[in-house]
């Protein structure tokens, strides 16, 4: 019989340590604001805080895609130049440009279009000479440099 107490009283003791442990598990998270909004249907402080910052990255990626979009519209204005310039050119100044462009090579030419795009100033000026030198004659600069002032 006094064992059969003693099983008992352990069982009550293990009961209760587990009922109190559960407790200060829910309590903790409540404190914590972790309650998942699914099974409670409330939603917690942090996660109402959540929400505020949901609107501003909605807001950003609207600003991310508005840049975007006024990115593609340079380039398309880059492009459409660069057209209306191939246009004006005659056969042998469009093969001179084709023999630069290669040997310039396609990331640089690239480099150079996406320096145009963000709009040239000092700076920009001088990357692109800088670009240039590294893989262009001096007469090939002039060549190109008279066909930007022409067209």
């Amino acid at each position: 019989m006094k064992g059969y107490k003693k099983f008992l009283t352990a069982i009550s003791v293990a009961v209760l340590i587990a009922a109190t442990t559960i407790f200060m598990f829910k309590t903790s998270l409540k404190e914590q604001n972790t309650i998942i909004p699914e099974k409670t249907g409330i939603l917690s402080q942090s996660e109402v805080k959540f929400l505020v910052p949901q609107e501003d990255r909605e807001k950003e990626e609207i600003e991310l895609m508005k840049k975007e979009i006024r990115e593609k519209n340079k380039r398309v204005k880059v492009n459409e130049k660069i057209a209306e310039v191939e246009k004006m050119l005659d056969d042998g100044q469009k093969e001179r440009v084709e023999e630069i462009l290669k040997k310039l090579g396609n990331d640089r030419v690239e480099e150079i279009i996406k320096l145009v795009e963000k709009g040239i100033d000092g700076k920009g000026n001088e990357k692109i000479l800088t670009i240039l030198r590294e893989r262009l004659t001096p007469e090939e600069i002039k060549y190109i440099l008279e066909l930007a002032d022409k067209y």
